[in-house]
């Protein structure tokens, strides 16, 4: 019990430091799931580059639904201009229409490109349907025809209809970054402490074996962890309104269970590796955004690129993401479709706590 009081007070002592981390994470958690992106206007905001060499009925066709579609944008016939932009970021897509055909550029791999792209081949697509159909020979009925097509829309009634599952998957998706940069702080500020050489010599020449030093502040950290897990579900609930014994709902909490365990085993990994206030700070804030971004917990998952993705698989956020998009999509309520997210999950757990271990084992060895 000396380690676990011990423990805690250093956490207190840093509660600052600790603190500001969690109010943060939630703050940003609560207003990006109580304002989420409106997906329906998310093409708005995809810059397409339009070169306008050749002009005829179809092609004003496919340029009238581009401008009605995307965020259309002035650029240069001039490839090194256009490379800039899209490096830049400046555009995300390049058409140019000449009279032999159409020529386009785009990043490698860029989901943006593709949905650009698909919106092309959709519209030439459609107008080569109705133009085959022989119904009218007037060009600009097939444009007019081929657009009302194509805007055509579909009401669906979701049988979640107050947007409160919607709101949890916003929320929980944020866990990554800030729920993750939380509980790997705080461990990290108490393991430094006492991973310091004269703390560690003191504990050396104490009744206290290292094995059961190691034990409980293992113990120590999985408690904290847990503490900001209850925080973080019971503001879920609070803000939301959800019902907890909805089965939604709990597949969320479990799945947040999972990844809590996840964080901290890669906090005491983590621990075991930096000596630093200073280094973990910088680290923390590295690991948290970059986890962010390619998980999906900052951008969806299917607007990312296929390297991105390929990379993201190789971490455990990216999982976490996974699942809470599976539950907020499921009609039903089944684990089936999550059991391979959780227990990847579970792996990386597993994977980093054995590396802590290797890695203290190492540095006692080597004192």
């Amino acid at each position: 019990m000396t380690v676990f009081k011990t423990y805690m007070k250093v956490l207190l002592k840093n509660k600052i430091v600790v603190g500001i981390n969690f109010v943060i994470f939630l703050a940003i958690a609560v207003l990006m799931s109580r304002n989420p992106v409106v997906t329906d206007n998310i093409l708005e905001f995809v810059n397409v580059g339009i070169i306008y060499n050749y002009e005829n009925t179809k092609n004003d066709g496919l340029v009238r639904h581009l401008s009605e579609t995307f965020n259309v944008v002035d650029i240069e016939d001039d490839s090194v201009t256009i490379k800039t932009a899209l490096f830049y970021d400046e555009v995300h897509y390049v058409i140019i229409i000449n009279e032999d055909g159409f020529q386009s550029y785009q990043v490698p791999n860029s989901s943006v490109g593709h949905l650009v792209e698909s919106s092309i081949n959709n519209y030439l697509n459609t107008f080569a349907l109705i133009q085959s159909a022989g119904t009218t020979t007037d060009e600009n009925e097939i444009v007019n025809q081929t657009i009302e097509n194509i805007n055509l829309t579909t009401n669906v009634i979701l049988e979640y209809d107050d947007g409160t599952i919607g709101y949890l998957g916003i929320y929980f998706n944020m866990f990554v970054y800030g729920g993750l940069g939380s509980i790997v702080m705080g461990i990290g500020v108490a393991m430094i402490a006492f991973n310091r050489k004269t703390v560690y010599e003191r504990t050396v020449v104490s009744s206290t074996k290292l094995t059961r030093r190691n034990i409980h502040l293992s113990f120590s950290s999985l408690v904290f962890s847990l503490m900001v897990w209850v925080v973080t579900v019971l503001v879920a609930i609070v803000i939301t309104g959800a019902d907890i014994q909805d089965g939604i709902v709990q597949l969320f909490i479990l799945n947040s269970f999972i990844f809590t365990i996840v964080c901290c085993s890669l906090g005491f990994l983590i621990s075991q590796l930096l000596k630093k206030m200073v280094v973990l700070s910088a680290v923390i804030s590295v690991l948290g955004l970059v986890l962010g971004f390619i998980s999906g917990a900052f951008v969806p998952q299917f607007l990312l690129g296929d390297l991105t993705i390929a990379i993201a698989q190789f971490t455990p956020a990216y999982w976490f993401v996974l699942v809470n998009d599976l539950i907020v999509d499921m009609g039903t309520i089944t684990l089936e479709p999550l059991v391979n997210g959780i227990l990847i999950q579970i792996g990386f757990a597993v994977a980093f706590s054995a590396l802590a271990l290797a890695v203290s084992k190492y540095k006692m060895e080597k004192k």
